[in-house]
């Protein structure tokens, strides 16, 4: 009888010390694996909260004749620096001041001073720039949109 005790006791020890050693490497797999997930979801949040302003900021519906700014910033391409004029301003002029102040409030309530830029180019012309603040590393988004003298691309840096 003894021989089964202490056979029983042996087994016994080791499979607490296979749960032991279970239960670290788990914890071990479990800290290496969440640290890279954490990083790539940061990573794909500020890409799409970039295009999410972008998409959102050209579909604003101005007070300038009823036209969205997408419809603004197709004129300010196509007859630069623009045929519609709204407020006595050109379409690029309304433009540049309606996505300033979108930018500006929408950065604010993002918490603090972001720093930004927003360029609206053709092939041909550089239409609009606003920058602010600095930054060295962007998460970017780009909208092209079809026009008559080709294609405005419109594109928006934030800070990473």
């Amino acid at each position: 009888m003894r021989k089964t005790k202490k056979s029983q006791t042996e087994i016994l020890g080791l499979a607490i010390v296979i749960v032991f050693i279970t239960i670290g490497m788990l914890f071990v797999v479990k800290f290496m694996i969440s640290k890279k997930p954490d990083q790539q979801r940061e990573t794909f949040i500020r890409s799409e909260l970039a295009s999410n302003i972008l998409g959102s900021m050209i579909d604003v519906n101005t007070d300038c004749r009823n036209l969205d700014l997408s419809e603004l910033l197709k004129d300010c391409a196509e007859s630069y620096p623009g045929g519609i004029t709204c407020s006595g301003q050109t379409s690029c002029d309304y433009s540049e001041q309606i996505i300033n102040t979108i930018l500006s409030n929408f950065m604010t309530n993002l918490g603090g001073n972001r720093s930004y830029q927003f360029l609206a180019t053709t092939q041909q012309d550089d239409l609009i720039f606003i920058e602010q603040g600095n930054c060295t590393v962007w998460e970017s988004a780009n909208q092209p949109l079809p026009t008559y003298v080709g294609t405005l691309e419109l594109k928006f840096h934030m800070c990473k």
